[in-house]
This record gives structure tokens, sequence and C-alpha cells, in this order.
């Protein structure tokens, strides 16, 4: 799966532009040998910028279901959003595929 991640880096950024998301990460199976085509999920850490007024559970509920058709995997992506104004705790998987998103340093959103 690590190779099909690393192939739509340019797609998962255009995402990640589309969706206000500050950084992207990959972690858990997709990562390892483990990764089970038929029954895996692909899990995402999300850290969003600013997104608009009354927008915030559109934007996550589309950037799942963007990621989703972008991999051809269940419903069951699982993303850990959080506003990085919103962050007390810092969640980093011991191993962590960071993806760029595209965003210029010291960004903070639209």
């Amino acid at each position: 799966m690590l190779e099909e991640i690393i192939a739509k880096r340019d797609e998962i950024a255009d995402l990640c532009r589309k969706h206000y998301v500050l950084k992207l990460a990959v972690f858990g199976s997709a990562l390892r040998e483990d990764f089970d085509p038929a029954r895996s999920d692909i899990d995402f850490r999300v850290e969003f910028g600013d997104v608009p007024p009354g927008r915030c559970a559109d934007n996550y509920f589309d950037l799942i279901a963007a990621l989703e058709t972008l991999f051809a995997r269940r419903s069951e992506t699982n993303i850990f959003a959080l506003r990085s104004s919103q962050r007390k705790r810092p969640f980093m998987p011991r191993s962590l595929l960071k993806i760029p998103c595209g965003y210029p340093t010291g960004y903070q959103g639209r």
C-alpha cells in the first residue's frame, strides 16, 4: 500500500488544499507488510487549518469520501481531526508517513 500512497502524493496534496488540511500523515497497517488489501483500511492523522464557519462537518466528511474514492477503500478510513488551534496534546503514532500538503511554511489556513 505504501507504493500506492507515494504514487498518489500529488492527488493527496490537491485534496489537502481543497479541504483546508495543514498536515496529513498515514499510519498503521498501510505502512506495514501485514496490510491486507481485502480487509484493511487506511489510517490518517489530519490537522485542519481554519475551515469556514458552518463547513467543519461537511469538510470533514467530504475529505473522508474523497480519500476513500482515491484509494478505493471501504468507509472505515479513520481520520483523527484536530484544528491546530484546538490541539492540546500532539498525537504521534509510532509509524508515520508524512505527506506534504503543498502549503508554504507558516500557512495557517484560508
